[in-house]
């Protein structure tokens, strides 16, 4: 009766939860358009950029509490990350030419380049955690990222800083714990256009 058909769907319930799947997020391009600069316009001259954020990846994120804790969630963030660093340098300088691998500071001037810009990740913090609800957990995800920003010209290193900054994401955890991916995406989004928008206003604002 309604006592087995209960049970039945509390089975199922607790299967969906406990079951092992692994739920990737899609991580958008998120560019930081809106830089405060020393510039009128845009920095002058012809610039080589390059950047490399292989430490934006990780096979799971680190999980909070037990709910949902025999799923995984990887996150990727490199494409997204490289490719909207390249977007919001273009938008700060009047030439950039995407090279694959920094230049030596004594070939820059020979191959008609001002100078070079060089991004590095160097460490990703990714946690994701599940708050029981009435009707349905929520997901709550912090992820944390820290990139590097080198400025070269012909003489040598112009600009060196190191920038950390975090983004928040929540979603619906959804029937079998799915949503967490999302939750972890819009947080990965939203670090990515914070630290540019650090290292981007550090160029802008550094006297070339």
């Amino acid at each position: 009766g309604q006592m087995k058909v209960a049970s039945v769907i509390a089975l199922f319930v607790l299967g969906a939860w406990s079951t092992g799947c692994t739920y990737t997020g899609s991580v958008d391009l998120n560019p930081a358009y809106d830089i405060y600069s020393n510039f009128d316009d845009k920095v002058p001259g012809r610039w080589a950029f390059s950047s490399d954020a292989s430490d934006f990846v990780t096979d799971a994120v680190d999980m909070d509490g037990i709910q949902c804790v025999f799923h995984t969630y990887p996150l990727d963030a490199k494409q997204a990350f490289e490719t909207s660093a390249l977007h919001t340098f273009t938008n700060l300088v009047d030439d950039i030419d995407l090279v694959q691998n920094p230049i030596s500071s004594d070939q820059l001037l020979d191959l008609g380049f001002k100078g070079q810009i060089i991004i590095r990740s160097k460490n990703m913090r990714a946690e994701l955690e599940f708050i029981p609800g009435f009707w349905q957990a929520k997901a709550k995800s912090n992820v944390e990222l820290t990139a590097s920003l080198q400025v070269a010209g012909p003489s040598g290193n112009l600009v060196g800083t190191t920038a950390s900054d975090d983004g928040n994401g929540k979603a619906s955890a959804g029937f079998a714990c799915e949503g967490g991916s999302d939750a972890v995406a819009e947080a990965a989004n939203e670090a990515i256009k914070k630290i540019l928008t650090r290292l981007a206003e550090r160029f802008a604002s550094s006297d070339k």
